[in-house]
């Protein structure tokens, strides 16, 4: 059974999520993962060496293996199982993945 996760929100911008003065709490699997997708290592200032940097594979369909690679040890590093990884470019990748 899937563990829910609840955070602090951000909104579409990367912000923090505010409404009627208040910070936003939620179920924040989803943006977890990007969050990891879209951050290098060294970017996490607790944990300096997780961070796909999906960045660094958008133009390099070549290393679509070592993406996908990359996907599976820092979710996992982070306590996401993966269900799938599937796509043909990096930018059709899709993740099914969830908290242990």
């Amino acid at each position: 059974m899937a563990k829910k996760v609840y955070d602090i929100m951000l909104d579409e911008t990367g912000d923090l999520a505010i409404v009627n003065g208040d910070l936003v709490i939620g179920e924040s699997t989803l943006q977890h993962q990007r969050l990891l997708l879209l951050t290098a290592p060294a970017g996490f200032k607790q944990k300096p060496l997780l961070g796909v940097d999906v960045g660094s594979y958008i133009n390099d369909d070549d290393s679509l293996d070592d993406f996908h690679s990359a996907i599976q040890q820092q979710f996992e590093k982070d306590g996401l199982k993966i269900a799938s990884i599937v796509g043909k470019t990096v930018n059709s990748t899709i993740i099914k993945a969830e908290f242990k």
